[in-house]
């Protein structure tokens, strides 16, 4: 059943997607074409139309990936909350199901969105071989830190930046997933209320946000992330090697602890989202 909700769910809403994405496609290439066919300064009107171009692709690419979400999530209310959901809430499949097939037809949709602005980004700027130019940067830098940092405290801060990029390489791949996750959470736990049912969903999103970020703080102190007195120490003129190493497993220790606490903080809430969105959607279903 599954399969037949996330196969109804990618039908409904492809028209609309698929003009976004061809629009994104449509500006890269013709930013490409007016910059090669152009000469820059040589003529107001030319200038003006690929300024135009420019602009206009930028902004659908900032804006790309909210509208998925405005989309998504409008439908989500709107199929499970409103007069549709007297309708999609009889049908044989569970509420996990539903959660399941909506969250799933967004990520595809991000991920599709996320390919072509990356692919329209390379056709504007005619550049195909920025992904290697950033693994030969990111190489350039560790490779710098070798040779201006003592080798202990080397290894220790590009040990942490392996670790660094592959958590922000996770948090890229699972954040579409986790947004939309939160964005139905808010809107299961508005509809708890008869009124002002968007206005709640607005004022949970709100209050989750600052509880997450009052722990967030708490543990940044928690786990001395903030020692003021570490970070003095680092600018010492007098700074010897075996300092600078017990300061860099200092720092080192601190951030891989954040990374972890992180991780665990993720799972966690993000899990009693999926669970509390069920749940209503289970045990509390308010369509009135």
């Amino acid at each position: 059943m599954l399969t037949k909700l996330l196969k109804y769910e990618l039908m409904a809403e492809w028209k609309k997607y698929a003009i976004i994405l061809g629009g994104i496609l449509f500006l890269g290439i013709s930013a490409f074409a007016t910059n090669a066919m152009i000469t820059p300064g040589k003529t107001r009107v030319g200038d003006t139309i690929h300024s135009l171009i420019i602009m206009s692709f930028t902004l659908l690419c900032i804006f790309a990936l909210l509208i998925v979400f405005v989309f998504s999530t409008m439908r989500f209310y709107k199929n499970m909350f409103c007069d549709e959901g007297y309708l999609m809430n009889t049908l044989p499949c569970s509420a996990g199901q539903h959660i399941a097939s909506k969250m799933l037809a967004t990520y595809i949709w991000c991920a599709a969105t996320s390919i072509i602005i990356i692919l329209s980004v390379s056709i504007a700027a005619g550049d195909f071989t920025w992904p290697s130019d950033l693994i030969i940067g990111i190489t350039a830098s560790m490779n710098d830190m070798r040779e201006v940092l003592p080798a202990e405290m080397a290894e220790s801060f590009i040990s942490f930046m392996k670790k660094g990029l592959a958590y922000m390489a996770v948090s890229l791949i699972l954040c579409p997933l986790l947004y939309q996750i939160y964005l139905n959470f808010c809107i299961a736990v508005g509809s708890l209320f008869n009124t002002h049912k968007i206005l709640m969903a607005v004022v949970t999103f709100v209050c989750v946000n600052i509880v997450s970020q009052v722990i967030s703080t708490i543990a940044m102190f928690a786990l001395d992330f903030t020692n003021s007195d570490t970070f003095m120490a680092m600018e010492s003129e007098n700074l010897d090697i075996a300092s600078a190493n017990m300061i860099a497993d200092t720092i080192t220790s601190s951030m891989n602890n954040l990374l972890i606490f992180s991780g665990i903080f993720t799972v966690v809430i993000y899990g009693a989202m999926v669970w509390a969105t069920h749940y209503i959607m289970s045990k509390k279903l308010n369509l009135a």
